[in-house]
């Protein structure tokens, strides 16, 4: 397992190097047993009853409003369609088990408080935070990035969720 509750998770890498990408796999991934041939495990798959879909919350900071509805309607449903078991729909489990909120055109304080709320209300298994640097002012001001990351460590533990978030390289590194 990589994506371990109650944890802080950081997706890193350049811009356009697939970060955006790659969270859009994970999202259907969580929500269905099989995702692109990889099969979501846990301790319960003992038995052949398919697994109930994780609680997914995705903030988006950085793309538009359009893009992110992009994501989910042109990647992240196509492949939840023909994966999902039982008498689940592909959209009912997106409507049940799937939280997309855009937060670009927010003030960071607005954000932050946004996020805080939405990760208590939801309580996600995973939640993604594609923009963490939009929360702060200043991604290099220590202090910050510390108080940041503090809070979002305590809200996965309090929450039992896992949170992932989106980092970008300087193009210095």
């Amino acid at each position: 397992p990589c994506f371990y509750r109650g944890e802080l998770v950081a997706d890193c890498g350049k811009a356009k190097s697939g970060k955006t990408f790659f969270l859009s796999i994970l999202i259907p991934a969580g929500l269905t047993q099989r995702c692109m041939a990889l099969e979501r495990h846990t301790e319960s798959t003992e038995g052949t009853e398919p697994l109930a879909p994780l609680r997914i919350l995705w903030v988006d900071t950085e793309q538009s409003q359009q893009s992110t509805q992009e994501i989910i309607t042109q990647r992240v449903v196509p492949m939840i369609k023909g994966n999902t078991e039982g008498t689940e729909d592909t959209e009912a489990v997106c409507n049940d088990y799937l939280f997309a909120y855009n937060l670009r055109g927010l003030g960071y304080d607005a954000r932050g408080r946004m996020v805080d709320a939405a990760i208590s209300d939801i309580r996600p298994d995973i939640c993604i935070i594609d923009g963490i640097k939009d929360l702060m002012t200043d991604i290099n001001n220590a202090e910050q990035a510390t108080q940041i990351m503090e809070k979002l460590m305590a809200m996965a533990k309090e929450t039992n969720s896992c949170i992932v978030c989106v980092l970008h390289q300087n193009k210095a590194e």
